[in-house]
């Protein structure tokens, strides 16, 4: 799909204001067909999920390589941090909109790319408040479609984040929103692992109310 690869370009230009493709990319992947719950893919939901998948998601996740063919030139990633603009809201939103429309048709590398790319926001300790909180949207309708597997590897790699030595209190705020967000979105899937997480939230809080109380 031509449109879909000239738009993921333009997001990473540096002199218009790329709010305006990833508006019209948003606005694109919602027009598609999609698969619809309960029923089998039809032809053409399929046919949309393979331009996404083709063309958007490696955008997304990037680098790819440039359009203008130079050996070795690589674009950024959508989801990637700009070294000018920090990272950008709007791709979250496209990525959400992505899985939103195409979700069960995600393969689990796509999936398991998707989260690595989000985490790679809430990890950042100078990710802006609002690009944070897209993140967050963005982790909690990814995990709706995680295998058990998905998720059990997801949950580890939280414990790992939390039992980090090098754990800031920023990212732990952060680390502790994701938890809240995947038992918002996902209770059935998450009951299973609220006896893992939830130390980790229940000491911060006793940490923070000892802090007031001190």
């Amino acid at each position: 799909m031509p449109l879909l690869e000239k738009l993921s370009t333009l997001t990473a230009s540096q002199s218009i204001d790329t709010s305006v493709p990833n508006t019209a990319l948003r606005v694109i992947v919602s027009a598609l067909p999609r698969p619809q719950p309960g029923q089998a893919p039809s032809k053409e939901a399929t046919v949309a999920y393979s331009a996404v998948s083709r063309v958007l998601i490696p955008r997304l996740i990037g680098p790819t390589p440039s359009p203008s063919n130079r050996r070795g030139s690589v674009v950024k990633g959508m989801l990637e941090k700009d070294p000018a603009k920090g990272f950008s809201s709007d791709a979250v939103d496209v990525l959400i909109q992505v899985v939103t429309c195409f979700g069960p048709l995600l393969k689990e590398e796509e999936l398991t790319a998707l989260q690595k790319s989000v985490m790679s926001i809430i990890d950042n300790d100078t990710a802006g408040t609002v690009v944070t909180k897209r993140a967050l949207a963005a982790i909690s309708v990814l995990v709706l479609h995680f295998s058990d597997n998905q998720l059990n590897a997801f949950v580890a790699e939280l414990v790992e984040r939390f039992n980090s030595s090098q754990l800031t209190t920023v990212h732990r705020r952060h680390l502790i929103a994701t938890v809240g967000s995947i038992a918002k979105s996902a209770p059935t899937k998450f009951g299973p692992h609220l006896q893992t997480l939830a130390p980790f939230v229940f000491s911060a809080v006793g940490e923070e109310s000892l802090g007031r109380v001190a």
